[in-house]
């Protein structure tokens, strides 16, 4: 394992191959629909969860409530989802018509990407690599629950510090 070469480890080889489909990936939902892959995704989890909050997306991912709220956002401008008052101060987020089917096409698009990748690779080794992936997907969540993110640890809610009382006035 000591003479394995940078490009060669594990770590590199996944981010390349990222680096290697993303622009595929795009292209093949921009060719359907256009729509970014995040814009996708945030449709998917609203679409899972409707009136999920910006600050439970943004628990679940390495990614900062800022983003989350900004991404909302251009969503909310494309009509795709609209945000209603929950209680308190809370904002639940849900698919609009316009916004359902939005995540449909996109869905479709990238279900036709996955075909592309299978063919790009062949079916068996397609096959082989999704399964393994998935194994080291879930042992890695595992191994990565027992250490601390800067990112996940900066969006989990913090507790209100007690109401500061005033001193009684001296006598």
């Amino acid at each position: 394992m000591d003479d394995i070469s940078y490009e060669g480890r594990l770590y590199y080889l996944l981010w390349e191959t990222y680096a290697r489909t993303t622009p595929l990936a795009d292209a093949a939902l921009n060719a359907r629909r256009s729509m970014t892959r995040p814009q996708l995704g945030m449709l998917e989890l609203i679409s899972a969860e409707p009136g999920v909050t910006s600050a439970q997306i943004a628990r679940r991912l390495p990614v900062t409530q800022q983003a989350v709220s900004q991404l909302a956002a251009r969503l909310d401008a494309l009509g795709w989802i609209e945000r209603r008052l929950l209680g308190g101060r809370s904002v639940g987020l849900y698919l609009t018509k316009a916004g359902k089917h939005a995540w449909e096409a996109g869905d479709a698009a990238d279900l036709e990407f996955e075909k592309q990748l299978a063919s790009i690779l062949g079916e068996a080794r397609y096959t082989r690599l999704r399964t393994l992936l998935c194994k080291a997907s879930t042992a890695l969540a595992a191994a990565a629950a027992r250490v601390p993110s800067p990112v996940l640890e900066r969006n989990r809610p913090r507790r209100r510090a007690a109401p500061r009382r005033s001193a009684p006035p001296s006598e």
